[in-house]
């Protein structure tokens, strides 16, 4: 089971992105998450998320990303290293360009750190 987190999308299996994810729906009360290569994660059940009449759309959501993040035999290691590989990536665009890397950038390189340190995992340097 992985531990990948709920509110962020993993790679795409098929292409190997990890940009270009949207939240979709079939029109018939199920919903998923498609990737811009048109690989579509599993489907989830709007019913399962309406209580006292209300719909969750919170939970719902994260069930979505929840199903598309899970990978076989997978604790989430690979595709938390994935998002860092693609974020040095990014970055090493920025210092190519003579420009510093977004503040953001080194926050969200914190936070998928973090991520793996959970798992009792250190990251690998891509750069190295």
């Amino acid at each position: 089971m992985t531990s990948f987190p709920d509110k962020h999308y993993a790679h795409c299996p098929f292409c190997g992105e990890h940009f270009g994810m949207a939240l979709s729906s079939d029109g018939r009360g199920r919903g998923f998450v498609q990737c811009y290569c048109g690989a579509r994660g599993p489907s989830v059940e709007r019913k399962d998320f309406i209580q006292e009449g209300v719909f969750d759309l919170s939970n719902f959501d994260a069930a979505t990303r929840r199903a598309w993040n899970m990978r076989g035999c997978s604790d989430g290691r690979a595709e938390l290293q994935a998002q860092l590989d693609g974020l040095a990536v990014r970055m090493k665009m920025h210092t190519e360009l003579g420009r510093q890397p977004p503040s953001g950038m080194f926050e969200e390189k914190d936070m998928w750190e973090g991520y793996l340190a959970n798992l009792g995992d250190k990251p690998t340097d891509p750069a190295n």
